[in-house]
């Protein structure tokens, strides 16, 4: 090839840089456009390394540096620009707004917990809409998809419609759906379709199966009662018993949970004794440590629910669960006007002219792994993330 032209260069992996190196081998006319300030992709293979080495890789590069942006107002630049002075590695550049110093400054909310974060969003969304902006005129962007649980059942409850394009609606995640019917069993024993999905979890027990023990149960799992618990364990075969047992067992101490008005013990039990073994069964290591989040920040929505006792707080998050799932259902429909909830990943190179970024906390983002092992590429890569 005489002209080789590479767009968005600060995404490519190893194989791709050495591929595009060799096609440009023979003529040497390589052009790279990225931007090192916008790489955040390495966990799916990106390697920033790629456009920071590609002038000594190609001697007598020339750089050209477009700083000029056209999408943002100044006030966000400036927060931009602050956010990477710090940088260790960089091509040093300085975004210059060409559009006017027009709109609000970024504003940065204290609030207690995801709840009130939740509600404070809630009560911008409304703002904006009496100041005349459209549903479709707003997002609310995170770090992980798991923060997105107090504001999809806020907006839920409100009737706001809402899209999710990182990933699909909280009640219709798999293992969310796993946690609430083992949590609706506490509560309903003739619960046929979360006896089902529960005992599916253990190995060697399939749709066939659950059906038998549903029958020989009696139609129903009182899961407060010995010798329901005694039973079911003498239905499943020698190579459930293991998995099967500390199960059991949660639901053994489930109750004098309820009783002492504490639902997340409740949560907390079924995913350390049980349901955590099964994640990593399942997923990558990334993959189970998130879903477990998500897990517990429903335990965190339950607890903090309305009702007199544990036993009426999780019934009314259940009934509330019964109504959102109804609502997901018909969330595909043709209305146009909805707000947008997404990761910051998800939403790269898109723009709104009303934006909440969720979240914004040592732990969250930076994200936990980042903080806690100080590892320097990972949090040099939720720098850019906040930059972007």
């Amino acid at each position: 090839f005489l002209y080789v032209l590479v767009d968005e260069y600060q995404d490519t992996n190893s194989l791709q840089a050495q591929f595009t190196d060799i096609l440009a081998a023979k003529h040497r006319n390589i052009m790279a456009v990225g931007d090192d300030f916008q790489c955040i992709y390495t966990w799916r293979g990106a390697q920033i390394e790629n456009i920071m080495e590609f002038p000594s890789r190609w001697p007598g590069c020339r750089i050209v540096k477009l700083e000029r942006n056209y999408r943002s107002v100044p006030s966000v630049l400036d927060v931009a620009n602050v956010v990477m002075a710090d940088a260790e590695s960089q091509f040093e550049k300085t975004l210059r707004p060409v559009r006017a110093a027009d709109g609000a400054k970024p504003v940065l909310y204290n609030v207690y917990d995801g709840r009130a974060q939740a509600n404070e969003i809630l009560s911008g969304i409304g703002r904006m809409r009496q100041l005349g902006y459209r549903l479709s005129d707003m997002a609310v962007l995170y770090r992980s998809h798991y923060q997105s649980i107090d504001v999809q059942m806020t907006l839920a409850r409100m009737r706001i419609p809402f899209r999710i394009t990182s990933g699909v609606g909280v009640f219709e995640q798999i293992h969310v759906k796993d946690t609430l019917s083992y949590l609706r069993l506490i509560l309903s024993p003739r619960d046929e379709l979360s006896f089902h999905r529960l005992v599916c979890l253990l190995p060697g027990v399939g749709e066939k199966g659950a059906v038998k023990m549903w029958e020989k149960l009696g139609r129903q799992f009182d899961a407060s009662r010995r010798e329901d618990r005694e039973a079911l364990f003498s239905l499943v075969g020698a190579k459930a018993k293991p998995v099967c047992a500390p199960l059991l067992k949660c639901f053994d101490a489930a109750y004098d949970h309820l009783e002492e008005d504490a639902i997340g013990e409740i949560v907390e039990d079924f995913c350390d004794l049980f349901y955590e073994a099964h994640l990593n069964r399942e997923w990558t290591e990334t993959d189970a440590s998130d879903r477990l989040e998500d897990i517990k920040e429903l335990a965190a929505q339950i607890a903090g629910g309305e009702g007199a006792n544990g036993r009426e707080r999780l019934g009314n998050f259940l009934a509330d669960v019964a109504l959102l799932t109804n609502l997901d259902a018909k969330r595909n429909n043709a209305v146009e006007d909805k707000v947008t909830l997404s990761t910051i990943h998800q939403a790269k190179g898109l723009e709104f002219p009303y934006v909440f970024i969720a979240g914004l906390s040592e732990g969250i983002m930076p994200n936990k792994r980042s903080v806690r092992e100080r590892k320097h590429k990972a949090m040099e890569e939720e720098r850019r993330l906040m930059y972007v």
